[in-house]
């Protein structure tokens, strides 16, 4: 598999439409040895092309997926103009090199961790990125106009929540200082924390580390936000062991609700969250540390859990079942982009 043209293709859009590099800029891109070479390769050579100049760091990649970073790589990306996140086995979001990026207010930022290139090409290159934000953007609109938020699934997930206030955004583009944005196809945001109680049943894969598409469903019962027991097989009692190594009690906080919205990525595939957290009509939570998610618990890890075929409530207004988007203005967005089944 080379896909090299397709990539290439998929990293300008990716510089042009989503981060609006500009000649003379400096594109810094971090990588490890995880990492996928081409798509690194073809976002510089797509960045030379754009009359700037890339930076590509390449490190060995550390035991720890959240490490401390060299003063020579944090200088590096609090002094670009744009940072690229494409570790395949590091992440520097939401770490100690990531808040001094912040605090400088300069790079425009997105993290593209354990990107791959079939799948960068499909959530980027092969979609249309205007419409994709029009529906993530209308999403956000639908879920701001309500209070409690009802997620249910033939699997068993039956959890609810309110927003009490809380506000959700979705993943659009970077093009101001200080910008930053992931990966677009997503809509993201935090309940009251201690509203949030029920049954979150995974089925679709969570991560540690790598991806894991369990076998058997795994379940999580929350109480006022914190995950009180995780049950089901083999893959159950190996996500209780990897949550008591860091023997934090914020590992088990929910960090945040997302629905995927990428019409690219119809399919848990396990080789990148980054991707697989997009599906098409999935939702997702986080557990662990929150960044900058509701009132910022700090933990030594973030990890997330996907819901298959969900049904999203707002209030008595219901906007999915099944998977499937059902609300008229979403349908209408769908429609336009000749989504099957819509």
């Amino acid at each position: 598999m080379s896909l090299s043209y397709e990539t290439q293709m998929t990293a300008y859009k990716l510089l042009t439409e989503i981060l609006g590099v500009k000649n003379g800029e400096t594109v810094v891109i971090y990588s490890d040895t995880m990492s996928d070479e081409v798509v690194v390769d073809a976002t510089a050579a797509a960045a030379t092309l754009l009359g700037a100049l890339p930076v590509v760091i390449k490190m060995p990649t550390p035991p720890k997926l959240y490490p401390e970073f060299p003063i020579s790589v944090r200088e590096a990306i609090k002094n670009a103009d744009v940072f690229i996140e494409m570790g395949g086995g590091s992440v520097v979001q939401y770490g100690s090199t990531y808040f001094e990026m912040k605090n400088a207010k300069k790079a425009r930022y997105t993290c593209l961790f354990t990107v791959v290139r079939d799948e960068f090409v499909k959530s980027l290159g092969r979609i249309d990125i205007g419409k994709t934000l029009a529906l993530t953007e209308k999403l956000a609109d639908l879920l701001n106009g309500g209070n409690k938020i009802t997620v249910t699934s033939e699997a068993g997930t039956n959890l609810v929540a309110n927003m009490e206030g809380r506000k959700a955004s979705a993943a659009g583009t970077a093009k101001e200082p200080g910008s930053e944005t992931m990966l677009i196809g997503q809509v993201g945001w935090t309940p009251m924390e201690d509203t949030i109680n029920g049954t979150i049943v995974v089925d679709g894969g969570f991560d540690m580390q790598s991806v894991v598409i369990p076998r058997t469903p795994v379940t999580f019962k929350v109480k006022n936000g914190v995950i009180v027991e995780i049950s089901g097989g083999p893959e159950a009692n190996s996500l209780n062991r990897f949550l008591a190594s860091f023997n934090h009690p914020n590992m088990y906080r929910i960090a945040h609700y997302t629905c995927g919205v990428n019409p690219g990525i119809t399919e848990v595939t396990g080789k990148s969250i980054l991707t697989d957290e997009r599906k098409f009509g999935i939702f997702l939570f986080g557990f662990g540390g929150q960044g900058e998610y509701g009132v910022r618990y700090k933990a030594p890890s973030h990890h997330d859990g996907i819901v298959l075929d969900p049904d999203l409530w707002v209030d008595d207004l219901q906007l999915e079942k099944q998977g499937k988007w059902v609300h008229p203005d979403l349908v209408r967005i769908c429609k336009e982009m000749g989504l099957p089944g819509y």
